[in-house]
This record gives structure tokens, sequence and C-alpha cells, in this order.
């Protein structure tokens, strides 16, 4: 599991907030659905203009961040599920904040955002009570 923390000083702030839980093992149907559901629940909030994020333990390493490229070695599910993420990032304009590995040299956990600029850092250090880095978020 994965440890998410994130404060955020306007109490007037429009925000949608979902957390995702991908096994590693999760069939690209199962997480093809969760994506059009959130999807579905981001379309249904565009006319209120919220600021979005999506963060969790996708279970992905074999997307290369810095060039949104799929990497070579992932299983057939989980290389399709990594198209799938990207394309969901790309319609909703969303951006993956997190730049440093969260479990040995792969980044797993994301901070996925469609405004940039609320997030000041990002930073992930080790915590006794998870093998994944403690990704934490400063608003």
């Amino acid at each position: 599991s994965s440890g998410i923390n994130a404060e955020y000083g306007d109490p007037s702030a429009k925000l949608f907030v979902a957390v995702v839980y991908r096994p590693p093992d999760a069939s690209f149907s199962s997480f093809s659905k969760l994506l059009d559901e959130m999807g579905q629940a981001i379309e249904d909030l565009a006319e209120h203009d919220f600021d979005i994020f999506v963060t969790g333990d996708f279970n992905i390493p074999q997307v290369d961040w810095e060039s949104l490229e799929i990497l070579s070695g992932g299983t057939s599910e989980s290389n399709r599920s990594a198209h799938r993420l990207l394309s969901f990032m790309s319609t909703y304009l969303l951006t993956q904040m997190v730049r440093v590995p969260t479990r040995g040299s792969s980044i797993l956990d994301l901070v996925l955002c469609n405004n940039e600029r609320l997030i000041s850092d990002v930073t992930a250090e080790s915590t006794d009570i998870s093998d994944h880095e403690m990704v934490e978020v400063l608003l």
C-alpha cells in the first residue's frame, strides 16, 4: 500500500479527489472500467471548474513519465492498462507530478492533476509501514 498526505489552505476550493489502487495483476478490463467511471465523474463536474487530483498506487512501472512512453517488460494486461491510463490523462488534461521512484527504481504511486500551479512540491520518503515510499504533496 502507499501513503498520500495532502494539505490545502483554501476551504472554498472546488476539488475532485480520487484515490486509486490498481493491483499488480489487475485485468485491463477492470482498470479500464475504473477509468471510465472516474471519467464520467469528471465530466459531470466539468461545468463547475473543479481542480482534479487522482492519486494512488497504479502499479504500472513501465511508463517513462518524462517521455510518456511505454517501456518494454510489462505484461500484456499491464501494457494495455498503461496505454489506457495515458489516454485517460490526455483526455482530461492531467499531468503526472511524481518524478522520483516510489518503490525500488519505479514510479508506481502517482499524483495526476489538471492544474500544476496548485502543486508547489512533491516528495517521497521511506516509511516503516510500507514497501513503497510515502508521497507528500504540498498544495
